[in-house]
């Protein structure tokens, strides 16, 4: 980030290009327009311009992510830029003398402008400032198509028809329509591929996220409540972004600035196995062709994830909702051993119960599925600061899968949300009881 603030800090000492140049910082040798230099710093670590030579003055600096280290989407990286109050930006459409293979919106800082445009495996932002009042910004599209063409030309993208690996889920697919790269991100969801469209005239943004969740389940226990790890999402029924082997509804989202699609799909994958994809689309709506090209892209995933070696993920660890194949009702409990000070703490509980009854329902043992009965109790400590301490199973069932499933629900929902500032003491001790096929029955 830093190094994108420091694109304010602009320079002017000339060397004229008489060739294609490498544009220091990136991978991108550009054949110069006529008109236009390279000026170099006046002393590290300040940066290099493209200038023009003639009035009207324009100076730009070019940067490129790096696809094996992550890097944002064109709309993090702008969207990540307007969060920064002390920028005074702003989003606006993209002008009409920029080339359309850039994305669809800017950001704007008073005389300076902040375009992006995705070569699949990373991004190539421009920043552009006028020296003075510039009322010809013209001049500047040849020497942003001409950043364009080098980006997209030099991509190690593949186009259709061909074939593209994404190597972290171990998987190989089809490419059927446009061009594509791989990169990596690490995020909530662990370290995994991101496959991203190559710009187009034309076209939107588009990242698909594809990885195995970390935990055994099913689609079928996540129900209509996201995973603890997509916040403030809505459940959209029969919404199908993949084809009829993904689960029929979806978790969408539409973060500012842009209020652009972010949507999570879920398919099984294996007898205990779930493969999430998220999507994320630079408008809020896709026009019908995008949707037909994301459905194949994801069934193909799907197809490629189902037929390699799905190791069983650790049973302590993450995410669902309510397990309706489970025997008769599996239940909570709650009870609060510490003293709250007469602090109303349900709101605050109820948020715990949730997450930890998301997480249970997801790990639920397959004895609990097939009937197996028992009650698990669980004693642990919440921190100021929200994280667990001295947990330990109180009673335990006597049945080590239940006793497992009931202790990994707590220890992957944490950390929890910090205490309540208005609750004055420095811990909660609960107790929780896990009740797989056995009615609700406080000790």
């Amino acid at each position: 980030m830093q190094a994108w603030i420091g694109l304010l800090i602009l320079l002017a000492v000339s060397q004229q290009a008489t060739g294609p140049v490498q544009l220091p910082g990136t991978a991108l040798r550009v054949q110069l327009p006529t008109g236009w230099r390279l000026d170099p710093p006046r002393q590290p670590p300040q940066l290099h311009l493209l200038t023009t030579t003639t009035e009207p003055r324009y100076e730009l600096w070019v940067a490129q992510t790096v696809p094996k280290v992550g890097g944002h989407s064109c709309m993090d990286l702008i969207g990540s830029m307007q969060a920064i109050r002390a920028l005074g930006s702003s989003i606006r459409p993209r002008p009409s003398f920029m080339p359309d293979v850039y994305m669809g919106s800017i950001l704007t800082m008073d005389d300076v402008q902040l375009a992006c445009l995705s070569t699949g495996e990373n991004q190539v932002g421009v920043m552009i400032q006028a020296r003075a009042t510039n009322t010809r910004p013209e001049v500047l599209t040849p020497m942003l198509a001409a950043i364009a063409d080098a980006a997209l030309k030099q991509s190690a993208a593949v186009s259709s028809p061909g074939r593209v690996k994404l190597p972290l889920l171990g998987i190989e697919i089809p490419l059927r329509d446009g061009a594509w790269g791989v990169r990596e991100t690490t995020d909530t969801w662990g370290r995994n591929d991101v496959l991203g469209r190559v710009a187009k005239s034309g076209n939107n943004e588009v990242n698909i996220t594809p990885f195995i969740f970390r935990l055994p389940g099913r689609c079928e226990n996540l129900g209509s409540t996201s995973p603890t790890g997509i916040p403030a999402a809505t459940f959209v029924k029969e919404r199908r972004y993949g084809g009829d082997r993904w689960y029929p509804g979806a978790w969408e989202q539409f973060p500012p600035p842009f209020k652009a699609l972010v949507a999570y799909a879920c398919r099984n994958v294996g007898p205990n196995s779930i493969l999430i994809a998220r999507i994320e689309y630079e408008k809020n709506a896709m026009p019908e062709a995008d949707v037909t090209i994301i459905r194949q892209i994801l069934d193909d995933i799907g197809n490629a994830a189902e037929t390699r070696p799905i190791p069983a993920p650790a049973p302590q660890t993450r995410v669902g909702a309510a397990p309706e194949t489970a025997g008769q009702a599996s239940a909570l409990d709650a009870q609060v051993l510490s003293d709250t000070q007469g602090y109303d703490f349900a709101p605050y509980i109820n948020d715990l119960y949730r997450r930890i009854r998301l997480n249970w329902y997801a790990v639920m043992p397959q004895a609990a599925i097939q009937g197996a009965s028992g009650t698990v109790g669980i004693v642990f400590t919440i921190t100021r600061t929200g994280t667990v301490s001295d947990l330990r199973l109180a009673p335990a069932s006597g049945n080590t899968p239940l006793d497992r499933g009931a202790t990994a629900a707590i220890e992957t929902a944490a950390p929890f949300p910090a205490l309540p500032a208005d609750f004055k003491g420095d811990r909660l001790t609960l107790r929780i009881l896990f009740l797989y096929n056995t009615p609700a029955q406080r000790d």
